[in-house]
């Protein structure tokens, strides 16, 4: 079997194979295994399904309580993507095991998996924590970049999580001081959704600073309503998309090709439209007051 050195197979194969129904399952059930790994009491070798199904529930339950009990799903399909084989006493479970070919509920999974092996192409990935936390950023960026809003609720939790951390621990850079200059060099040439967030987040991080931690469009702070957990989170959008930029490298202005705005209006002025200019968030703000 070839080993890979990168995840790029894997991230592709889970960014074209997610159910649309279910767009954040896959992102979520791999970040509960790589939890699991961090925490340092399991191998990748024998990872117990049920711990897998009960860090997925802990995970979305603090967002979609409801659906919180579904992580069943994922950790079979996943092992379709190649991120691991799912195994019972030590053999691998075979797909005609299933009258349907897959599981339909939690029990009839449990029953035919017990484990997933990580021990796979991507085994030497899964040892190591830098591509761990890798992996973790790359399903982030699918989930903030979907045209899913379930997936974008899902994408903000972890962004503030992971923003609340770097914070607490003091461990992010920074290229520029944001203070002393408006302007960075950003680059459209290899866009992709899951490597797009990789390219800007120091970028982003310069607007948030520059631009402040209120959604200019309702005023909305995270910080305000989440405390801790929200302090100096807020989304920031481009007022040209990156989409429009494909093969590009060009000169952005951090205060006025980007604004800082909450989830919610971040949604609204993209389903707006064209014309993609600043006016743009002066009918979002006219839209509010009438309603």
């Amino acid at each position: 079997m070839k080993k890979e050195s990168s995840w790029l197979h894997l991230i592709d194969s889970i960014e074209v194979h997610r159910d649309k129904r279910a767009r954040y399952y896959k992102p979520v059930c791999v970040i509960a295994v790589c939890n699991l790994i961090d925490k340092g009491h399991v191998s990748i070798h024998a990872i117990p399904a049920i711990e897998v199904v009960s860090e997925f529930q802990k995970i979305v339950n603090q967002v979609f309580p409801l659906k919180a009990g579904n992580g069943w799903m994922p950790l079979w399909h996943l092992m379709r993507d190649g991120a691991w084989v799912c195994k019972k006493d030590g053999e691998a479970t075979r797909r005609e095991i299933f009258p349907l070919t897959k599981p339909k509920s939690k029990k009839e999974l449990l029953n035919a998996v017990d484990v997933i092996d990580c021990s796979n192409k991507y085994e030497s990935l899964w040892l190591d924590k830098k591509s761990r936390d890798h992996l973790i950023n790359m399903m982030v960026a699918l989930l903030v970049s979907d045209s899913d809003t379930d997936a974008n609720l899902m994408g903000a939790y972890f962004s503030a999580l992971n923003e609340f951390k770097s914070d607490n621990q003091d461990t992010q850079e920074q290229n520029f001081d944001s203070s002393k200059q408006d302007f960075a060099i950003e680059n459209y040439a290899r866009y992709r959704v899951h490597t797009s967030i990789e390219r800007s987040s120091k970028i982003a991080k310069s607007v948030k600073e520059l631009q402040g931690y209120s959604c200019l469009a309702c005023g909305f702070n995270f910080g305000k309503v989440y405390g801790k957990l929200g302090s100096n989170f807020i989304e920031a959008h481009h007022v040209n998309p990156v989409s429009k930029n494909k093969g590009e490298i060009k000169t952005v202005n951090l205060n006025h090709d980007f604004l800082v705005l909450c989830s919610n209006c971040h949604k609204m002025i993209h389903r707006l439209g064209e014309p993609w200019t600043r006016e743009r968030l002066n009918d979002l703000k006219a839209i509010l007051k009438l309603n």
